[in-house]
């Protein structure tokens, strides 16, 4: 008999209350791939409901797109993704969902005998949302970027949409900072800041919202930075596929920190006030 499937016997031989007798013909060969097998089967229900915590410029469209096209479709999941023609109206509704649409989204998906998936910003998310997602077995999973890199991301994207269409996405009332209130802040303009200076302003408090964490985020059920390898050990994890990457979408023409502190854009000094930000401290949990 072939030894996985004489192992896999053994635990079903158990369950089903063989005596022990026929047990021990059924004996356990190899104990690590029982510890792989029980976790793998823990970690992977039948098309669970799933609920995608999009932080801002984490490669979250990329997610989104790559799971849409090469897994949700296929798999019959019911797709709720308010930016994109996937949701109940079969349009672009061009925001996020709204707090009331996020929980009667929750109640169908935990009522349907079809799977659910649903796509929303993270500030647009709150902790009293996340429990109940949670409470009714919703995998919850959010991937973020090293926030020094985020920061960069955010000034030379900023730069190309003013340049673009005119418009801030780094406004109060954006999607990035959970659609505030018009004059909940005043909104840094990129084309008047060095990087430096831009990352400077962003260390004070009206404009964490775009890069710390949130306060909701131990509970998520899954959090991790966003790379080619934690992206392929989540498809395969939870949902058995073998990740071929796919062209970056929606980037900007940042060339990450590491470039513009060696190049003398960036001083010690602001890297310094950086690294003892008791937000950035928050990270450490998280980053490979």
């Amino acid at each position: 008999m072939d030894p996985q499937k004489r192992y896999i016997l053994n635990f079903k031989g158990r369950k089903l209350g063989l005596n022990r007798k026929e047990n021990d013909e059924f004996e356990i060969i190899n104990k690590n791939l029982f510890s792989e097998i029980m976790e793998e089967e823990a970690c992977f229900p039948t098309k669970r409901n799933l609920a995608f915590i999009h932080f801002g410029k984490c490669a979250g469209v990329y997610i989104n797109k790559y799971l849409i096209n090469n897994i949700l479709v296929d798999e019959g999941y019911r797709l709720n993704n308010s930016w994109w023609k996937y949701n109940q109206e079969n349009k672009s509704l061009r925001r996020d969902y709204t707090e009331k649409e996020l929980l009667k989204i929750m109640r169908q998906g935990y009522r349907s005998k079809k799977p659910f998936y649903v796509h929303n910003h993270h500030n647009n998310w709150n902790e009293q949302l996340i429990r109940r997602y949670c409470k009714l077995d919703w995998l919850t999973f959010m991937f973020i970027r090293e926030p020094k890199d985020l920061i960069c991301s955010l000034y030379f994207f900023a730069k190309d949409m003013i340049k673009g269409v005119d418009k801030t996405p780094i406004g109060p009332n954006g999607v990035l900072a959970g659609c505030q209130h018009y004059d909940a802040f005043i909104p840094l303009d990129p084309n008047k800041l060095t990087l430096d200076e831009f990352i400077l302003e962003m260390l004070s408090p009206e404009q964490q919202i775009f890069w710390k964490l949130p306060d909701y985020v131990n509970k998520i059920n899954y959090v991790k930075e966003f790379n080619s390898e934690n992206f392929e050990n989540f498809l395969y994890k939870f949902f058995r596929h073998r990740y071929e990457p796919d062209e970056p979408v929606n980037k900007s023409s940042n060339k990450g920190y590491r470039f513009y502190k060696e190049n003398g854009l960036i001083s010690e000094e602001t890297e310094k006030k950086f690294n003892s930000h008791p937000e950035y401290a928050k990270y450490l949990e998280y980053l490979d």
